[in-house]
């Protein structure tokens, strides 16, 4: 063992002197400087958990400095002493599960859920290479060498490509012209459709991943099977997820993934290669669509072309090209529908793949298949409206008689609170007049550190108090001042205490905003003191202190007033920034500010402030975290059911 070990070392110091561990490249013992890549030779590793230079796996690989890493991987330049070739070696390293000492080279899992999720994880890891290596006669995508397991993690020893990614050159030219573009894309699609056949997702299609070699080749890098193992609780969705480039299926935990996912993927790097600009977030388009397309911009490219990339960005699964073959035929104007079926993947998301021996048939591009026919189709929408229509006037009817049997009643007893609200403010639509009640919060006391909200239930405010009179306080805007329409105040039902789940994740407002939809709720829209009270009771009782609630509520787009939301986004109820309102003295100090520097705050959360001993509402970007990322674990949401 001990002339083994001695055999290898010699190996090591070797090789060491006779390669630069930053580019491989030939070096003479007396050099300590590499004159090609300015690397200093016994330089240690970059961060303290990275693999240090010099250090050899299986035997025969030599470890260089790394040349980057992300959320679940490593990626260092290499050595292979057998076949004397550079090679990229990845390892496997999803931060949030394992640790490395320094000076060590094995890694520590952690224990718990994490070991769970890392083998889970490793085993894709390995079991995707093997597949990715079958794939040799597809230069499109990057040779696997071997792949094999060592250090308590897994390694993939690949092609070392030396150029620059289309993130890069688009970082440096602006955007490119559609010929480039199309060039490109073209070729990316080539290795998709070959890696889509052996049943294999790509899930990270991107400019940053996608590679220009010196000679011109395209390839296609960074595969995420591991990534998409690796469950949506245990690691925050902007690790996993490029913004603009991931499908609305790729945020939820359940979403159906196949070629479809990645169709989406390779549309939005197309928008990014010939706009310079990434497009819009699926999920924030799911609410508000308002992607610009190159057309509207001025951008020239044929209009067969356009027509292609507004399907392959379609935000539903279903109205995109089904396969990468369909998207490429309709960017080179000649768009076929494929036949298909849809063959499972071992681990759960379905690929579509072509049906073998089915031939394809012509479709117009924006006509979606059906058994039926068109026709047929267009007939039963048109009685689905109509029968809707009828329902709805006879809801409507029904509603009116039941208002003014209620108004007859009232006017011939003794003046009803709704009768005095309407001699008050005549003129005004009934359901802008609808009242609010509550409880007042009289006095903040604190006992023990704890704050202790007393009521007066014997006392109440009709919120719509004479100060309305103000224009600014108006709780009915119509677009002239804000840019955007103000829905009428809630009813009585929706002022109520209902049933609310409160939610630790580590996500945008947007994501959130959605997943309260996806799951028959909305996220919170707070309206009383009793509702807030209530609020923080049960934040109490499930010891959430810690955690940053989203609200159903946002900023106009053009203005600086606040406002809940409903189910669509669109702003509902009274001004929650109001001097009048309810609320106003429920923000932080100072809030809302609307920006932070050059970050836009325009949505609001709610958390603890210790400073003044009490919960305080606040405006904030989207997404947190990318401002503050040490808030990860502690961002949640609230979600209203009303039941």
């Amino acid at each position: 063992d001990s002339r083994i070990f001695w055999l290898y070392w010699m190996k090591e110091r070797e090789i060491q002197m006779r390669r630069c561990l930053g580019c491989m490249a030939e070096l003479e013992d007396s050099m300590e400087v590499c004159p090609a890549c300015g690397y200093e030779q016994g330089a240690g590793a970059q961060e303290p958990y990275y693999l240090q230079p010099g250090s050899m796996l299986m035997g025969k690989y030599v470890v260089g400095k790394a040349l980057g890493h992300g959320g679940f991987g490593i990626t260092y330049i290499g050595y292979d002493t057998l076949l004397n070739r550079k090679v990229a070696i990845k390892e496997y390293y999803p931060g949030n599960f394992v640790t490395r000492v320094p000076g060590q080279t094995g890694l520590t899992v952690y224990s718990g859920n994490a070991g769970k999720e890392f083998e889970a994880g490793l085993k894709s890891f390995i079991s995707e290479a093997r597949k990715l290596a079958q794939l040799t006669d597809t230069p499109e995508i990057v040779r696997i060498y071997d792949c094999f397991t060592e250090n308590n993690t897994g390694y993939i020893i690949m092609e070392l490509i030396q150029g620059s990614t289309v993130k890069e050159i688009l970082s440096s030219q602006g955007k490119l012209s559609f010929s480039d573009a199309k060039y490109i894309l073209l070729q990316v699609m080539r290795g998709l459709s070959a890696a889509h056949r052996l049943g294999i997702i790509h899930r990270d299609i991107s400019p940053d991943n996608i590679m220009i070699g010196v000679e011109g080749k395209v390839k296609l890098l960074d595969f995420g099977a591991a990534k998409h193992t690796v469950s949506a609780h245990s690691m925050s969705l902007s690790m996993v997820l490029k913004p603009g480039y991931a499908p609305e299926e790729q945020y939820r935990t359940n979403g159906r993934q196949g070629a479809w996912t990645d169709v989406y993927g390779a549309g939005a790097t197309l928008y990014k290669m010939v706009t310079g600009i990434t497009p819009e977030e699926a999920i924030e388009r799911m609410v508000d669509d308002r992607l610009v397309w190159p057309s509207q911009m001025g951008i020239e490219l044929p209009e067969y072309a356009e027509r292609a990339l507004r399907k392959s960005l379609s935000v539903r699964m279903e109205d995109r090209f089904q396969n990468m073959e369909e998207f490429r035929d309709a960017l080179e104007g000649n768009y076929v529908r494929r036949p298909g079926n849809f063959v499972p993947q071992e681990d759960g998301p379905t690929v579509g793949l072509d049906a073998p021996g089915e031939s394809p048939v012509k479709q117009d591009i924006f006509r979606e298949p059906s058994e039926d026919g068109g026709f047929v189709k267009k007939i039963r929408r048109f009685l689905e409206v109509l029968l809707g229509l009828a329902a709805f006037s006879v809801v409507c009817y029904g509603g009116w008689i039941f208002y003014d049997t209620t108004v007859r009643e009232n006017s011939e007893g003794a003046p009803s609170e709704s009768s005095v609200q309407n001699d008050r403010e005549e003129g005004m639509d009934s359901e802008r007049i609808t009242e609010k009640t509550s409880p007042l919060r009289t006095s903040s006391e604190t006992e023990g550190g704890n704050n202790i909200v007393i009521f007066d239930h014997a006392q109440t405010e009709n919120r719509f108090s004479p100060s309305l009179e103000n224009e600014n306080s108006s709780i009915y805007v119509i677009g002239e001042d804000t840019g955007e329409s103000i829905e009428s105040p809630q009813t009585d039902s929706e002022t109520e205490i209902h049933r609310y789940e409160l939610i630790r994740k580590d996500c945008s407002w947007t994501q959130a905003f959605v997943e309260c939809q996806s799951k028959g709720g909305y996220l919170a829209r707070i309206d009383t003191d009793e509702e807030y009270a209530y609020i923080l009771g049960e934040i109490e009782r499930q010891n959430m202190e810690d955690c940053k609630f989203f609200l159903g509520g946002r900023r106009d787009a053009s203005d600086r007033k606040y406002y809940w939301v409903d189910e669509k986004n669109h702003l509902i109820g009274e001004c929650l920034n109001n001097p009048s309102s309810w609320c106003i003295g429920e923000w932080m100090e100072n809030e809302p500010s609307f920006s932070d520097g050059e970050i836009q705050e325009a949505y609001i959360n709610m958390f603890y402030y210790s400073e003044e001993n009490r919960w305080v509402w606040n405006d904030i970007p989207d997404n947190i975290l990318d401002v503050m990322p040490t808030y990860a674990g502690t961002v949640g949401f609230i979600c209203e059911y009303e039941e």
